[in-house]
């Protein structure tokens, strides 16, 4: 994983940084303009979350791990109508509840998740599951 995360630094600087430079030459956003301070900030937060991930990926659980790393949205945004008064608008609801209904169907059991998507897929594809459940029944 240190490999994979090292490999996606290099690659991302790699090739970000000549498009920083064209844009810079080309005076769409001069490299003074760019507020340094919040940028080296948010990259520290950044290596922060990624080795916490990775600490908390081997001393426990990763199931436990991507729950918080995915639930770290919505109750993001529950913080924010909280403390600072800034409330969802439906996108944002939208967007929020579909990434608690994503998880949670990636908890469910096989047999309920085959249940799940015989009532809630379309007729094409319904029959399309089944020509490949009797070829896999034939073998």
């Amino acid at each position: 994983m240190g490999l994979f995360l090292s490999l996606l630094g290099f690659f991302t600087a790699v090739t970000m940084w000549p498009i920083v430079l064209i844009l810079h030459f080309l005076q769409v956003e001069l490299l003074q303009d760019i507020p340094w301070s919040y940028v080296i900030g948010q990259a520290l937060l950044g290596v922060c979350f990624n080795f916490c991930i990775n600490f908390g990926i081997a001393y426990t659980y990763p199931l436990f791990i991507s729950l918080g790393t995915v639930l770290g949205v919505p109750l993001n945004a529950v913080v924010d109508a909280v403390f600072r008064q800034v409330y969802l608008l439906n996108w944002k609801l939208t967007a929020t509840v579909l990434i608690l209904g994503s998880f949670l169907l990636t908890l469910l059991p096989s047999a309920d998740s085959v249940y799940i998507q015989n009532k809630l897929c379309c007729k094409a594809v319904k029959s399309k599951q089944r020509s490949v459940d009797v070829q896999e029944r034939e073998q």
